[in-house]
């Protein structure tokens, strides 16, 4: 049992006596309605678990083979819900609700992920979560914040502290039955039911979890000693227990399980005409109260307070929604008799009746024919074999009917889980079937979405347990890369301060990428990167290269190009005058670059320059680094001058020459660029200095 901080509340004996009538009363007013819940829920449990019952007498060697869809379904639903939640590229995303949220945004939502799938491991629980919830419509869990410790020769010590995420199973949420509530917290009482041993409450009650254990201490363990294991009213988790192979006891003999059932019982209480919201611990067995807290000094900062998360598979105005268990019932029992319909049609076919009149000697003690028996008789004539003509037109249409009202329910077509569609109108070109699936995914979409808004509120409650209760500094494994440079990071990951958990946030969960998207990626990335390298604006940038490169090798399954090809550095871009003029400001650095328009930015500049002049106060600095600035812009712009005046006065030269004394015949007017003049002239020249000197 995890350990929640906080003092435990001191009740006089008539507060004892009015608390323990209304926990009774509240239990007593919920179990019915409960137990008629569970009672159906049990029956979809044994669909799943593929439980039958014993055929009726007369019916044993009747076909009773069950056709397995509500277990397929599931299994479908869970794995394609868990790999778009938990799988490849998922993360957490923090949205910042204050004004100054923002600054840590993104080490919240990386802190975040590696609390929910590091540090919880709440894979494998999840899993339990959201498969009671498909099955069943809605599921619970209990999330607490946990401190587990563990025994040293030098006393107890912390092994670790946070959120834990613990699946309720169906039998053990009892709650009133209130039309009108949407979530837990509309009820007006809760009641979580578990199991605790005696030793590990008298621990409890040493850490403030418990009170009144150890001087009912030996009444508890006798208690423990003698109950079920499980009670009478948990329907669902008995069929649990028959799926698993587990046979209990109910004679009396080896009842002993070492543990006692307790009540945690959430509500309002008026004490002196104040209101509080407590949380109390209730064993029924023994008529005691074994915990009493203030939820409010346990949450001081959360708006709801009950440790109790919740998920629902369909919105639709009521509690308990349905789920695939009662979706599919119906259309699971109507393929299990077609089926059989079809054994028994195909056993005839195989296996035919025969009609004797009794004075031909035929054995009538023979039920079966055998292959290779000889079955004498005085008169053959007097034997008659009815053929059935076998046609499985009507089963398989039946089976098709079906199977397409359950994809309709569910969203689950046959192309979405990986199999060949057998619907004879189905489309069969590429389009149709694209089509087909994309109008499906909207039906499955919805169930997704749903997981989506439950898990945020997971999410929110994880870290509102943080501000509360979370007062140390605590380490969190993240890589530089998946920092992005947002916050510090070394050793292999980076630190949450205490400060830094005082933020509010929206969390918001980034699905994984399916597998079938990321080829869908890898061939667009491979079309991209072709079509770039034609592009002259991409074959000329070392840096736009390498990014193209980089991100095709993360699409191909490399993604540590990076590590082996490191990136080139950067080589400058040109920036508009309204950009020197903000770097001017901020007291940055100025340069200038070759394919600057010197006349426009010098232009910009000036105008710029005596608008700072007019102004009331005018930047001293900026105005001098702008100036600096300008003379170097006049400077290139000297030297372009310069230089086109010589490549001009160089190509009227060069076109007066003719072939006899060596020199290029451009006669004609043929046009050339200054790059092109530049290479001539590194030809006929050499290396650059000697051009240079060449120039001078």
């Amino acid at each position: 049992m995890p350990d929640l901080p906080g003092f435990q509340i001191k009740l006089t004996d008539d507060q004892t006596r009015e608390l323990i009538k209304r926990i009774d009363d509240d239990y007593s007013h919920a179990i019915e309605a409960h137990t008629v819940r569970i009672a159906t829920w049990a029956g979809y449990y044994r669909r799943w678990a593929n439980l039958t019952d014993l055929p009726k007498m007369g019916d044993e060697k009747e076909p009773n083979f069950r056709v397995r869809l509500v277990q397929a379904q599931i299994l479908v639903k869970i794995a394609k819900e868990l790999d778009s939640l938990l799988g490849e590229e998922a993360e957490v995303i923090a949205e910042p609700v204050g004004p100054e949220d923002h600054k840590i945004v993104g080490k919240v939502g990386k802190y975040v992920t590696w609390r929910l799938i590091s540090d919880m491991n709440i894979v494998v629980p999840l899993s339990v979560f959201d498969f009671r919830r498909v099955l069943f419509g809605r599921t619970h869990a209990y999330l607490p914040w946990e401190i587990d410790r563990y025994r040293t020769p030098k006393g107890w010590q912390i092994y670790r502290q946070g959120p834990v995420f613990q699946p309720i199973a169906p039998d053990d949420i009892i709650l009133p039955p209130i039309a009108a509530a949407q979530c837990i917290h509309d009820f007006p009482y809760a009641i979580r039911r578990y199991r605790d041993k005696p030793t590990a409450m008298v621990r409890g009650e040493e850490y403030g979890l418990y009170q009144n254990v150890k001087k009912n201490l030996v009444d508890i363990q006798r208690f423990a000693e003698s109950a079920d294991e499980i009670s009478d009213d948990e329907v669902v988790a008995r069929q649990k227990a028959e799926a698993e192979g587990v046979i209990y006891d109910t004679a009396g003999s080896g009842r002993a399980r070492g543990t006692i059932e307790i009540h945690e019982w959430y509500s309002t209480v008026d004490w002196g005409g104040q209101e509080r919201e407590v949380v109390v611990r209730y064993l029924p067995d023994k008529k005691l109260i074994v915990g009493v807290q203030d939820l409010m000094s346990l949450y001081p900062t959360k708006r709801r307070r009950i440790p109790i998360v919740e998920g629902a598979l369909i919105r639709d105005g009521s509690y308990w929604s349905m789920g695939f268990g009662k979706m599919l019932s119906d259309i699971e029992d109507e393929l299990s008799v077609n089926h059989q319909l079809f054994t028994k049609a195909g056993q005839f076919s195989v296996g035919p009746v025969i009609f004797a009149r009794p004075m031909t000697g035929f054995n009538r003690q023979t039920s079966k024919i055998e292959p290779y028996q000889v079955n004498w008789t005085e008169d053959p004539s007097g034997v008659t074999q009815i053929k059935f003509q076998f046609d499985p037109q009507y089963s398989v249409l039946k089976d098709q009917m079906c199977r397409a009202e359950a994809e309709r329910l569910t969203g689950q077509t046959d192309q979405s889980v990986g199999r060949s569609i057998d619907r004879p109108n189905a489309p069969r070109t590429a389009t149709g079937q694209v089509a087909l699936l994309e109008e499906g995914n909207i039906r499955a979409s919805y169930d997704v979405r749903m997981l989506r808004e439950d898990m945020r509120g997971i999410l929110k409650h994880i870290w509102e347990l943080e501000c509360d209760l979370n007062s140390e500094r605590t380490f969190f494994r993240v890589t530089e890369e998946d920092a992005g440079g947002l916050f510090r990071v070394s050793r292999g990951g980076s630190e949450m301060m205490p400060d830094e958990f005082a933020g509010r946030y929206d969390f918001d969960i980034k699905f994984a990428t399916s597998r079938w998207s990321r080829e869908a990626h890898k061939d667009r990335m491979l079309t991209f990167y072709q079509l770039a390298l034609g592009n002259p604006l991409l074959a000329t940038n070392p840096n736009a290269l390498w990014w193209i490169t980089n991100e095709l090798a993360k699409a191909l399954g490399f993604p540590n190009f990076h590590q082996i090809v490191p990136k080139p550095p950067d080589m400058g871009e040109a920036k508009h005058p309204r950009e020197e003029w903000t770097l001017a400001l901020q007291a940055e650095d100025l340069a200038v670059h070759p394919s600057d328009d010197d006349q426009a930015h010098l232009l910009d500049h000036y105008r710029r320059i005596e608008d700072e002049k007019q102004a009331q106060n005018p930047d001293v600095g900026a105005i001098r680094l702008m100036l600096d600035h300008i003379a170097e812009q006049q400077q290139q712009l000297c030297h372009k001058q310069m230089m086109q005046q010589l490549m001009t006065s160089f190509v009227q030269d060069i076109s007066k020459n003719d072939s006899q004394t060596g020199g290029l015949n451009l006669s004609g007017g043929t046009p050339m660029s200054i790059q092109q003049l530049q290479e001539n002239m590194g030809s006929m020249f050499g290396p650059q200095e000697d051009t240079q000197n060449a120039i001078k």
